[in-house]
């Protein structure tokens, strides 16, 4: 991708020059690039959302949040598939981003079977059972508060995940927990305590771990305790006892 910032936003050896005194300027810096997009000369100056000059792109401010880590959002889906980004790819205009210190706490929020019960009330529909993911419906899902000890709990597994760990059995865990954090009266009345338990259990060992370290820590974390008869395992069942969780996942 050639990116070419408008002159509005990022001062080039051309910007502030005639039209004519300004292409020779950029065919000075950047003789390849010219030459190429001289052969497109008729189609680029048609353009309607060019910068300062036909060579460059439209005015953004906010060039620099797609280098920072963030969540890319498919402009249309049948499912909630928010999708992390730690490398600084660019998107085009069929995605839109969010930019998030907490973005492995959005992103486990963002992916859960609330966040698609909510997405099937308030997103515009299209055929085929897909919808509308633009930032004036994304914008509507609410994100529940959440202490910063729960927050690191779940930062561990969104991590491994990241990485590669590849045991649905986390993704499993983290929707628990936000059924936890959006519906905690209901869980607790139960005992359905997850944020403990995993606790207890050592999930919080996690942090700080990075690369093949994490993914191994949180599948040996799940093979230990997100089997049948653990004591996580038998309340990550139980939710679907709940009325709400019927509810959200369609079984009411």
């Amino acid at each position: 991708m050639i990116r070419i910032e408008s002159s509005e936003n990022v001062k080039h050896p051309w910007t502030g020059l005639p039209d004519v005194e300004a292409e020779a300027a950029f065919a000075k810096a950047l003789p390849a690039i010219h030459g190429f997009m001289s052969a497109y000369r008729k189609e680029l100056v048609k353009r309607y959302d060019q910068g300062k000059y036909f060579w460059e792109l439209r005015s953004c401010a906010y060039w620099h949040e797609f280098e920072q880590p963030k969540i890319v959002v498919p402009a249309i889906q049948n499912k909630v598939d928010y999708a992390p980004d730690l490398t600084g790819f660019y998107s085009n205009d069929k995605t839109s981003i969010i930019v998030d210190d907490r973005w492995t706490y959005l992103l486990a929020v963002l992916n859960s079977s609330v966040s698609w019960w909510l997405t099937q009330q308030f997103f515009a529909s299209k055929q085929g059972g897909f919808y509308e993911f633009k930032p004036m419906y994304v914008a509507q899902v609410p994100i529940p508060p959440s202490s910063d000890r729960k927050r690191e709990l779940m930062d561990g597994p969104v991590k491994a995940i990241v990485a590669g760990a590849s045991d649905n059995r986390l993704e499993q865990l983290l929707n628990g927990f936000v059924y936890e954090l959006f519906f905690k009266d209901d869980l607790h009345a139960r005992s359905l305590t997850l944020f403990d338990e995993a606790e207890s259990a050592g999930l919080g060992k996690l942090a700080g771990l990075e690369g093949s370290e994490l993914v191994k820590a949180g599948e040996e974390f799940a093979a230990t305790n997100l089997i049948p008869g653990a004591r996580l395992r038998t309340m990550l069942s139980d939710l679907a006892t709940l009325d709400v969780v019927r509810i959200v996942e369609g079984r009411e």
